[in-house]
């Protein structure tokens, strides 16, 4: 099996328009899109490496993974892309097992490594969720008449 390049017309997402078959259970907002979009453009030989996985229906190759990828190329107004052709006799289950594969994440990112040895990247461009450092509390403010010499103090140590 080989990738070949199919034009964007003849591309669909999947809809649940295969029986059996549900629809895309991903979701994704405009900045996603415009992201994937900026993506594909920088690196194209990685689109080429993970190209889109189809399987053909009533005419059209259905989109089984990598449908964020095919609005990118949307956006970037492309008129074909690299694709995998799943064969069609494949099971409804082995295609359901695609979808989601494609569509997961293994394993965790070591934020401590990316702080560190990977920071001067664009990460959060490049899919890698972003983190935020968390701030330090509020300190409320304290008017002299809230003072009680009986009242026991707080303390509170900020390291570093």
């Amino acid at each position: 099996m080989d990738t070949i390049r199919i034009a964007l017309k003849d591309l669909e997402q999947n809809t649940g328009q295969i029986p059996g078959l549900p629809a895309n259970p991903r979701q994704w907002k405009k900045t996603e899109v415009d992201k994937i979009a900026k993506s594909l453009r920088e690196t194209p030989e990685l689109f080429e490496a993970r190209p889109i996985i189809v399987t053909q229906y009533a005419g059209k190759f259905v989109i089984l993974g990598g449908n964020l990828r095919f609005e990118g190329c949307k956006r970037n107004k492309d008129k074909d892309a690299p694709c995998f052709i799943i064969p069609d006799d494949t099971p409804i289950d082995k295609m359901k097992e695609i979808i989601i594969k494609d569509n997961g994440s293994f394993g965790e990112w070591d934020y401590d490594a990316l702080g560190n040895l990977w920071d001067d990247l664009p990460l959060g461009d490049w899919g890698v969720p972003a983190w935020k450092e968390e701030k330090e509390p509020a300190t409320p403010e304290v008017k002299d008449d809230d003072f009680n010499e009986d009242a026991e103090v707080e303390t509170r140590c900020n390291p570093g």
